[in-house]
């Protein structure tokens, strides 16, 4: 067996996660370990669910941002300010990075997955 979790452990994490998760946030480049970059707009709330060790983070709408400024990641965090940053993935190069004219944004749903090494 490869170190690391297997799948079982895998799935048991992904509740955990799931739940710890309580806001995303957009970021203007890629964050640094402290959650850098954030945008102007606020912090939104989520409720991510988690199945077969997958966390599913659902579509999310932002307004209050740059009108057309880049965004580049979204952001994990535990509060709506402050907080604990607990990562982030980078937007998909096919969808759009950056905010409308009017400064809103929408995240498509997207996961989080983890696999065993």
């Amino acid at each position: 067996m490869a170190e690391g979790l297997n799948s079982t452990g895998i799935q048991l994490g992904a509740p955990g996660i799931a739940t710890g998760i309580a806001y995303i946030q957009l970021h203007s480049d890629t964050p640094n370990s402290s959650g850098s970059n954030e945008c102007a707009c606020d912090r939104e709330a989520v409720t991510c669910t988690s199945a077969s060790g997958v966390v599913t983070i659902p579509e999310t709408d932002f307004t209050g941002g740059t009108a057309n400024g880049a965004v580049k990641a979204v952001g994990y965090w535990s509060a709506a300010t402050g907080g604990t940053f607990y990562g982030y993935n980078l937007i998909p190069s096919d969808d759009d990075q950056s905010f409308n004219a009017s400064g809103a944004y929408t995240v498509n749903e997207s996961t989080i997955t983890g696999s065993s090494s």
